[in-house]
């Protein structure tokens, strides 16, 4: 009889926990499936963000030299020379030449000289004055004022990228001194009252480094000469 009443009570007590192991299977079974469905969200989430990622397209060389151009003006214009040091030629420097014609008379200053470029307050000789033959005898302030930005080149009339312009009786060498390099040439119109002879231009002339960075080396102006 004992035997029977034990058989009986395991028989209840089964019957009783089989519902909550089945229970719990299922609910088991329910979490590993909203596991699931939101990793199928985040899937196709990732994939709409790849689809609507765009690569960035490259600059071209003329792209890039044509943007430093307009920031190495902005800096002229508001005689910034601190920043533009840091467009300076590393190796070579920056060359002023007061004509399209450079010669040897021209100067060369040294990215940190240009950090300072107003600094220095004594007169120096920048090369030749054309059509007078008297040296042309400037502080760097002077210079920057006659032969750089003698007008606002950020306001130009033309820019002509890479490709040399012959005007007035001035044969530009640019090519020859500088073979390597690329330029862009800023042109101010000439007025009516002087028919058109008081041009004035600037070029920027940029050289490529080692490292791919291009850099300016040479600020060149140019007007109409005799």
């Amino acid at each position: 009889m004992r035997r029977i009443l034990i058989l009986l009570c395991l028989t209840f007590l089964m019957a009783a926990c089989s519902p909550i192991e089945e229970e719990g299977i299922t609910n088991d079974k329910s979490e590993n499936e909203q596991t699931d469905d939101e990793q199928v969200v985040e899937e196709n989430n990732k994939d709409e963000e790849t689809e609507n990622e765009q690569p960035e397209e490259e600059l071209t060389t003329e792209e890039i030299i044509m943007n430093k151009g307009e920031e190495i003006l902005e800096l002229l214009k508001e005689e910034d020379f601190q920043t533009l040091a840091n467009y300076v030629h590393p190796e070579k420097g920056l060359r002023f030449s007061p004509y399209g014609y450079m010669t040897d008379d021209d100067l060369i200053f040294s990215s940190d000289e240009v950090a300072e470029f107003f600094a220095k307050e004594e007169n120096l000789i920048w090369g030749i004055y054309d059509g007078i033959g008297t040296p042309i005898e400037l502080t760097t302030k002077e210079y920057f004022q006659r032969f750089v930005f003698d007008h606002d080149y950020t306001s130009y009339d033309k820019v002509v990228f890479n490709e040399v312009i012959e005007r007035g009786n001035t044969i530009k060498n640019v090519r020859e001194v500088y073979p390597d390099a690329i330029f862009i040439e800023y042109f101010i119109e000439g007025t009516e009252e002087y028919a058109g002879m008081d041009w004035r231009s600037l070029h920027l002339v940029f050289e490529e480094v080692h490292t791919g960075e291009w850099y300016i080396l040479a600020l060149i102006h140019d007007e109409w000469t005799t």
